[in-house]
Protein backbone atom coordinates (compact mmCIF):
# COMPACT_ATOMS: atom_id res chain seq x y z
CA UNK A 1 0.00 0.00 0.00
CA UNK A 2 1.51 3.27 -1.06
CA UNK A 3 0.13 6.77 -0.62
CA UNK A 4 -1.38 6.86 -4.11
CA UNK A 5 -3.36 3.67 -3.49
CA UNK A 6 -4.44 5.04 -0.09
CA UNK A 7 -5.95 8.13 -1.74
CA UNK A 8 -7.44 6.05 -4.57
CA UNK A 9 -9.40 3.98 -2.04
CA UNK A 10 -10.79 7.12 -0.48
CA UNK A 11 -11.60 8.71 -3.85
CA UNK A 12 -13.47 5.59 -5.00
CA UNK A 13 -15.53 5.63 -1.80
CA UNK A 14 -16.30 9.33 -2.37
CA UNK A 15 -17.40 8.68 -5.96
CA UNK A 16 -19.71 5.82 -4.98
CA UNK A 17 -21.27 7.68 -2.05
CA UNK A 18 -22.08 10.92 -3.89
CA UNK A 19 -21.76 12.88 -0.65
CA UNK A 20 -23.68 10.56 1.68
CA UNK A 21 -21.47 10.00 4.75
CA UNK A 22 -22.94 6.62 5.68
CA UNK A 23 -22.57 5.32 2.13
CA UNK A 24 -19.01 6.66 1.99
CA UNK A 25 -18.06 4.78 5.14
CA UNK A 26 -19.67 1.59 3.88
CA UNK A 27 -17.90 1.93 0.51
CA UNK A 28 -14.56 2.58 2.21
CA UNK A 29 -15.11 -0.39 4.51
CA UNK A 30 -15.74 -2.60 1.48
CA UNK A 31 -12.56 -1.29 -0.18
CA UNK A 32 -10.53 -2.05 2.94
CA UNK A 33 -12.02 -5.55 3.27
CA UNK A 34 -10.58 -6.39 -0.16
CA UNK A 35 -7.04 -5.60 0.95
CA UNK A 36 -4.50 -8.13 2.18
CA UNK A 37 -3.73 -8.07 5.91
CA UNK A 38 -0.40 -6.33 5.19
CA UNK A 39 -2.16 -3.70 3.07
CA UNK A 40 -4.67 -3.08 5.84
CA UNK A 41 -1.84 -2.44 8.27
CA UNK A 42 -0.21 -0.06 5.79
CA UNK A 43 -3.55 1.71 5.22
CA UNK A 44 -3.93 2.18 8.99
CA UNK A 45 -0.37 3.53 9.25
CA UNK A 46 -0.96 6.02 6.45
CA UNK A 47 -4.29 7.07 7.97
CA UNK A 48 -2.58 7.64 11.31
CA UNK A 49 0.23 9.63 9.67
CA UNK A 50 -2.37 11.88 8.05
CA UNK A 51 -4.15 12.35 11.38
CA UNK A 52 -0.89 13.28 13.08
CA UNK A 53 0.03 15.71 10.29
CA UNK A 54 -3.36 17.42 10.74
CA UNK A 55 -2.97 17.65 14.53
CA UNK A 56 -2.32 21.37 14.46
CA UNK A 57 -3.67 24.32 16.38
CA UNK A 58 -4.69 26.19 13.25
CA UNK A 59 -6.79 23.23 12.06
CA UNK A 60 -8.24 22.81 15.55
CA UNK A 61 -9.20 26.49 15.43
CA UNK A 62 -10.89 25.92 12.07
CA UNK A 63 -12.81 22.95 13.50
CA UNK A 64 -13.81 25.10 16.48
CA UNK A 65 -15.21 27.78 14.18
CA UNK A 66 -16.95 25.26 11.90
CA UNK A 67 -18.71 23.48 14.79
CA UNK A 68 -19.01 26.29 17.31
CA UNK A 69 -16.69 24.40 19.64
CA UNK A 70 -14.41 21.41 19.35
CA UNK A 71 -13.08 19.16 22.11
CA UNK A 72 -10.45 16.40 21.88
CA UNK A 73 -12.77 13.67 20.60
CA UNK A 74 -14.49 15.99 18.14
CA UNK A 75 -11.12 17.09 16.76
CA UNK A 76 -10.14 13.45 16.25
CA UNK A 77 -13.39 12.90 14.32
CA UNK A 78 -12.83 16.13 12.39
CA UNK A 79 -9.37 15.03 11.24
CA UNK A 80 -10.67 11.61 10.19
CA UNK A 81 -13.47 13.24 8.22
CA UNK A 82 -10.99 15.62 6.65
CA UNK A 83 -8.90 12.67 5.43
CA UNK A 84 -11.99 10.89 4.13
CA UNK A 85 -12.87 13.94 2.03
CA UNK A 86 -9.90 13.17 -0.19
CA UNK A 87 -6.40 14.22 -1.00
CA UNK A 88 -7.10 17.68 -2.41
CA UNK A 89 -9.28 18.91 0.46
CA UNK A 90 -6.96 17.35 3.05
CA UNK A 91 -3.75 18.79 1.58
CA UNK A 92 -5.30 22.22 1.02
CA UNK A 93 -6.50 22.27 4.64
CA UNK A 94 -3.08 21.30 5.99
CA UNK A 95 -1.48 24.10 3.95
CA UNK A 96 -4.24 26.67 4.49
CA UNK A 97 -6.93 25.91 7.07
CA UNK A 98 -8.96 28.83 5.68
CA UNK A 99 -9.54 26.70 2.57
CA UNK A 100 -12.16 24.85 4.65
CA UNK A 101 -14.48 27.87 4.63
CA UNK A 102 -16.42 26.48 1.66
CA UNK A 103 -16.28 22.79 2.60
CA UNK A 104 -19.41 21.05 3.93
CA UNK A 105 -18.60 18.81 6.89
CA UNK A 106 -21.93 17.83 8.38
CA UNK A 107 -21.94 15.60 11.45
CA UNK A 108 -18.57 13.92 11.99
CA UNK A 109 -19.15 12.17 15.30
CA UNK A 110 -18.20 8.52 15.16
CA UNK A 111 -17.18 8.60 11.51
CA UNK A 112 -13.67 7.19 11.71
CA UNK A 113 -12.49 4.56 9.25
CA UNK A 114 -9.18 2.96 10.07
Amino acid sequence: MNENKFWELIERANEVSKGDADQKLEALKQEIEQLTPDEIVEYAKLFQEKEIKAYRWDLWAAAYVIYGGCGDDSFMDFRASLICMGKQIYENAVLRPDSLADVEFGDVEGRIVL
